[in-house]
């Protein structure tokens, strides 16, 4: 009977210290999610871009392909994915912000789905080189 009730006290500590440790680690990885939300939400509020992050790397394979009519399919891939990418963050970042009570006055939120949606219209309407210049030339102003 006492190795039973020993059992048991160290089932219930384990447990205890799994719910502890699981618990700080969704908070780790929610507090992640929303520093760079807010990260991406600030920048297109007050630079007017998408964040940096999110195309450098396909931004420097797209400034490698040349201009030559062989390339011409690589790069057309690398827009379309470039493209993708900035869509998807962006639906995130729209759901992310209409769920989570983050913002001080309903003016507050106009602005941020304002500058959200003026981003979603940049990357479905103007030209990839346009774009990509303009995140580039912020990221060196900047750095």
């Amino acid at each position: 009977m006492g190795i039973a009730i020993f059992i048991f006290f160290v089932f219930i500590a384990l447990f205890t210290i799994g719910v502890y440790r699981g618990t700080k680690t969704m908070g780790k990885i929610v507090g992640n999610i929303a520093k760079k939300n807010h990260g991406a939400a600030e920048t297109m509020v007050e630079e007017h871009h998408v964040p940096d992050e999110w195309i450098a790397d396909l931004r420097e394979k797209m400034l490698t392909v040349g201009q030559l009519p062989m390339e011409h399919r690589l790069r057309t891939r690398l827009e379309k994915k470039i493209r993708r990418r900035v869509r998807k963050r962006i639906k995130g970042m729209k759901g992310y912000f209409t769920n989570a009570p983050v913002f001080e006055s309903p003016e507050a939120k106009e602005i941020v789905f304002a500058a959200i949606e003026q981003q979603e219209h940049r990357w479905e309407t103007e030209g990839i080189d346009t774009l990509l210049s303009d995140a580039q030339k912020s990221e060196e102003s900047s750095g």
